[in-house]
């Protein structure tokens, strides 16, 4: 595999993976979010917005993990399918290599 085409998997998987981060954040906040309402309202309406962060905050964080297993599977499919996106670079690397 080329270098450029190397580093373009390996930021390939960095952004899946803050992908993956990003909405693990989202579904912690809202969980915290609606404990926090919960514990420290008395008010009904507040509890009820708890009781309805929660919920949506654990499907954000499971549709979060599910694409990021979906994700890292087509790229790993891809990094084994892998064939040279440069054949004029695979051509001077070669011709450079058989020089006196």
């Amino acid at each position: 595999m080329e270098v450029r085409d190397q580093l373009a998997m390996e930021r390939t998987k960095l952004a899946n993976e803050r992908t993956l981060l990003a909405y693990s954040r989202t579904a912690m906040a809202l969980i915290l979010a609606g404990l926090s309402f919960i514990k420290f309202f008395d008010d009904p309406l507040y509890r009820a917005l708890g009781a309805m962060f929660i919920p949506i905050g654990i499907v954000i964080g499971v549709v979060g993990y599910r694409r990021y297993c979906k994700k890292q599977e087509r790229i790993m499919h891809h990094s084994q399918v892998y064939s040279p996106t440069s054949h004029i670079h695979a051509e001077v690397a070669r011709q450079e290599k058989n020089r006196p």
